[in-house]
């Protein structure tokens, strides 16, 4: 059902390679990088057009690339408008690992997710108050989820739904 922080973070490391999920805010410059190859731009320019705000990090093995996204994801036919984004690509290969969207406002307006989704988050709640809310674009053979932070003292509940709104492993 939920799960805590501490028995979420090894899932996730294995789920993204030993790197970490996270949108935007983070401040963690200190492997900030002025930009990245060529090679690993054009990749990431054509997935991502109208990509703005692009800042390049080098974390081990993996560019982590925050940016701003506008457009409709063609696989969720979900519109965008201005949403942190991270992507995740192997340094080695320029392989795509993942992008993670920080869905928050759309999850706060309620008209854009899916109504099973918003509807499953608000059960799982259980008197907790939903801090953030991420979609997690994974592959082609993976499978997309919804990552879902609930505020809770001594430590946040995470909880992982599918896109159309069942609690996931």
């Amino acid at each position: 059902m939920r799960k805590n922080l501490s028995l979420l973070l090894p899932l996730l490391a294995l789920a993204w390679g030993g790197a970490f999920v996270s949108s935007c805010d983070d401040d963690d410059d200190d492997n900030a990088l002025s930009s990245a190859p060529e090679g690993l731009q054009a990749v990431f320019t054509s997935q991502y057009p109208t990509a703005t705000g692009v800042e390049w990090d080098l974390e081990y093995t993996t560019y982590e690339v925050d940016f701003r996204f506008t457009g409709t994801h063609a696989e969720w036919g979900i519109a965008f408008t201005n949403v942190e984004a991270e992507a995740l690509y192997a340094a080695d290969s320029y392989e795509w690992l993942g992008t993670t969207f920080d869905v928050t406002g759309l999850y706060r307006k309620s008209s854009t997710l899916a109504a099973s989704l918003l509807a499953a988050i608000a059960a799982e709640a259980n008197g907790l108050t939903v801090d953030d809310v991420e979609m997690v674009d994974l592959p082609e053979g993976q499978t997309d989820y919804v990552l879902v932070e609930y505020n809770s003292s001594p430590a946040d509940v995470f909880v992982k739904f599918s896109l159309e709104g069942e609690v996931m492993d």
